[in-house]
């Protein structure tokens, strides 16, 4: 269940009511986005314990992505056929360059 839809059950109306009073009125705007955040509150501590318990999908998670600066990058490496390189074919109006 997300965010509107549970606030949607408690008004008695669609979650896209819902959706609509926040693209309108910039206080229930800040309301939802303040919800979001205590989620994502929420989300860091759970995640952080996972951490602490030696997780290691969790270790390599946020190494992925909160340790790029420290070289945690995970690469992909993408060839053409048989391993050889790509060949790369630019079309303009149909027409093969």
């Amino acid at each position: 269940m997300g965010i509107k839809s549970a606030a949607a059950r408690r008004l008695g109306c669609h979650w896209t009511t819902v959706d609509r009073y926040i693209k309108r009125y910039p206080t229930v705007a800040r309301a939802y986005e303040e919800e979001r955040q205590s989620i994502v509150d929420l989300a860091e501590v759970k995640l952080v314990e996972r951490l602490k318990d030696g997780d290691g999908t969790m270790i390599r998670f946020v190494l992925a992505t909160l340790g790029k600066d420290r070289g945690y990058v995970e690469r992909r490496e993408v060839t053409g056929e048989g391993g050889g390189p790509l060949t790369i074919i630019i079309e303009r109006d149909g027409k093969a360059d």
